[in-house]
C-alpha cells in the first residue's frame, strides 16, 4: 500500500532525524516520506540529501520553501508533492511507535469503504519517556454535531485515503493555531467513514522547543483559534449540521480565549471575541443571554472568572 508520510519542518535537524528513523524502522516499509522544509537554515537540507542517498525501500522526497511560512503551508506543499494513495501527517518533533502503521493500513485494505483510520498517541518527554498520569490521546466519537468540535485524534494518529483528502480540502493556510483541530472538524463534516483503533501509533513529544501550538499567550495564536471556531461554525451551518450543543461548545472555546485577551490587557480583542461568541449562539438563547450579561461586566471580573475556571480544571 502506497503510504506517503508528510512532515513539515523548520530548524529541527536533530528531532527530524529521530522522526525519520522511526519511519525507516517500520515493517513493512513505508512507501515514501515527503519532507516539507519550511525555510530551515540548520543542517536539515544536508541530512535530507543523505537520506535520499540511502539504499532503502522508502523513498525520500524533499520540497523546500525559501521563507518560513508555517506548518500548514508546508503540509499543503507536501500534499502536492506526495505520490502515494494514503496520507499521514506527522510533525518533525514526534516519532512513530513500533509497528505503528500496519494495523491501520490493514483496516483500509480490508474495507474499501473506509475513508480514514486513526489510533492513539502518548505524550512523552524529550527523552521519549511517557509522562506520568497522562492517558493516551485518541478515542471514538458519536455521529452528532457536538462531536464535530471534539479533538479525537492527534495529527499523526490518522491515515487518510488520498481520494478523501481531495474531498476534505487543503489545510487552512491562514490559521496559526488549532489548524489540526479545524482540519479534523472538516474531516468529520465531509461525511466519510472513519474508524478508531485502540492502537499506539506515535509518541507526541512535550518539550520546550517551539511547537505549532503554544502554552504561553500569543496574540496571533489565540486569534487563530477564534477564527477556527468561526470557520467550523460556518461550515456546519452550510451543511445543516449546526445545533445548540455545537454552538455552545464553540462559543465556550471562544470565551476561554477572550479571557486570555482580557488578562493580558487586550480589552478591545476581548470585547470583539465575546461579541463573536454572542453572535454564534443563535439556538442556545439562554447561554446567549448569560454571555451578554458577562460582556456588560467590568473587565476586572474576568480575572475572577478565569481563576474559577482554572480551579475547576485543577480540582476536577
Amino acid at each position: 500500500m502506497k503510504l506517503s508520510i508528510i512532515i513539515p519542518t523548520f530548524n529541527r535537524a536533530k528531532l527530524l532525524t529521530e522522526a525519520i528513523e522511526s519511519i525507516l524502522n517500520q515493517n513493512p516499509p513505508v512507501y515514501e516520506v515527503v519532507i516539507a522544509d519550511d525555510g530551515s537554515n540548520d543542517d536539515t537540507q544536508s541530512l535530507c540529501a543523505e537520506w535520499q542517498k540511502l539504499e532503502s525501500p522508502t523513498r525520500i522526497l524533499v520540497t523546500r520553501s525559501e521563507n518560513n511560512r508555517g506548518a500548514q503551508v508546508s503540509r499543503n506543499r507536501g500534499i502536492n508533492t506526495a505520490t502515494g494513495d494514503y496520507f499521514l501527517f506527522m510533525d518533525s518533533d514526534d516519532v512513530l511507535a513500533e509497528n505503528a502503521l500496519l494495523p491501520l493500513l490493514s483496516e483500509l485494505e480490508e474495507d474499501i469503504n473506509l475513508d480514514y483510520v486513526y489510533g492513539q498517541v502518548i505524550i512523552v518527554n524529550s527523552q521519549l519517556q511517557p509522562l506520568n498520569h497522562t492517558e493516551p490521546i485518541g478515542s471514538a466519537f458519536a455521529d452528532i454535531p457536538r462531536e464535530i468540535a471534539g479533538y479525537h485524534w492527534h495529527t499523526m494518529a490518522a491515515i487518510y485515503r488520498r481520494s478523501y483528502i481531495q474531498k476534505v480540502g487543503f489545510w487552512d493556510e491562514k490559521l496559526t493555531g488549532s489548524q489540526d483541530w479545524e482540519f479534523q472538524a472538516r474531516v468529520k463534516m465531509t461525511g466519510g467513514k472513519g474508524k478508531f483503533l485502540k492502537h499506539l501509533v506515535g509518541l507526541w513529544r512535550d518539550h520546550t522547543g517551539g511547537r505549532v501550538g503554544t502554552k504561553s499567550f500569543r496574540y496571533d495564536y489565540v486569534q487563530s483559534v477564534i477564527d477556527a471556531c468561526v470557520l467550523i461554525k460556518d461550515k456546519a451551518m452550510q451543511l445543516n449540521l449546526i445545533d445548540s450543543a455545537l454552538e455552545a461548545r464553540l462559543a465556550r472555546k471562544i470565551l476561554v480565549h477572550a479571557l486570555g485577551f482580557s488578562v493580558n490587557e487586550n480589552y478591545l480583542e476581548r470585547n470583539k471575541s465575546v461579541k463573536i461568541a454572542i453572535a454564534m449562539l443563535n439556538k442556545n438563547l439562554l447561554m446567549r443571554f448569560v454571555v451578554y450579561l458577562w460582556y456588560l461586566l467590568p473587565v476586572k471580573f474576568d480575572h475572577i472568572i478565569l481563576w474559577f475556571l482554572q480551579f475547576r480544571i485543577k480540582h476536577g
